[in-house]
């Protein structure tokens, strides 16, 4: 009846936000911290001011432990990184993406009547995108969960796309040999159900991906491509596409997959623009409004 819906740090957030006052008073104004990339904490003055080049050192090398996914250097920095959080920047109200979790971990092993309490008011969880989750979040999940937690977890790991904010490789794997889960694969992908020749990509990237050396099944696949010189007869055409679809179906809902923010999406959203067709920007961050 009742669901809590939010990702690794939005949970931590709200750790935080109800109980970080256990670890520093300053988190009773936790809704005017500042979150900062712990590869940036070198550009904001006041930060510079506050931390030793020691102190950096330790942030850079604990960032650079999650990156590589190594428990043991993340775990042997640990409490390092954790102090200087709550001693240096906890007091100028700023936070950063790493000690969010950090904190959140710190926190729950700190007062086991907290931890507790969540073990009971999450007695079923469920993670989506499981194979993005990196050495901080998997820490963070062993303390929710106990031996009557339902626990499900679904993921691909040929869709591990964190590798580079240190996304656990084989954590599909490890975590079903660890907590005795149940495997269950999905047969059929309604994504691309009425495309069959998306359907045999699929089928041909997964037969590669679980045999490299074998090629004598692959089937080959015609997709309808179009291409184009530069970024704005990119952006003109695939408007024009749009265009002509919602001129049929008003009511039609598109949507344009892009790699990343940058001039090729800006190329594209200018282009609406400027043809007065509305659209939803989806390529936010978590930190805005």
């Amino acid at each position: 009846e009742r669901t809590f819906v939010t990702n690794y740090h939005g949970f931590c957030r709200h750790l935080l936000r109800r109980n970080g006052q256990a670890l520093s008073t300053n988190f009773l104004d936790f809704e005017n911290f500042t979150t900062i990339s712990d590869e940036k904490l070198a550009q904001v003055q006041d930060v510079t001011r506050s931390l030793n080049s020691d102190e950096f050192g330790i942030i850079r090398d604990f960032n650079k432990s999650i990156k590589e996914a190594s428990f043991s250097e993340t775990k042997r920095l640990f409490s390092k990184f954790v102090d200087i959080q709550l001693s240096k920047l906890v007091p100028l109200s700023i936070i950063t993406f790493n000690g969010i979790i950090a904190l959140a971990i710190k926190l729950l092993y700190l007062n086991k009547s907290l931890s507790g309490f969540y073990r009971l008011y999450f007695p079923a969880i469920f993670i989506d995108e499981f194979q993005d989750t990196n050495v901080l979040g998997y820490w963070l999940l062993k303390t929710l969960i106990d031996d009557s937690t339902q626990l499900f977890v679904y993921g691909d790991q040929l869709q591990r796309i964190y590798g580079f904010i240190g996304a656990i490789p084989g954590i599909l794997t490890h975590f079903r040999n660890k907590f005795d889960l149940r495997q269950i694969d999905l047969q059929k992908s309604y994504r691309f159900g009425g495309n069959p020749q998306m359907l045999q990509l699929e089928k041909n990237i997964r037969d590669l991906a679980s045999n490299p050396q074998e090629k004598s099944f692959i089937k080959p696949v015609r997709l309808p491509l179009r291409t184009f010189r530069t970024q704005a007869e990119e952006a003109q055409g695939a408007v024009q596409w749009i265009e002509e679809h919602i001129n049929i179906d008003p009511k039609l809902s598109l949507g344009i997959l892009v790699k990343q923010r940058g001039p090729n999406a800006d190329a594209i959203t200018e282009e609406l623009e400027r043809r007065k067709i509305s659209y939803f920007w989806g390529l936010f961050s978590d930190e805005e409004p």
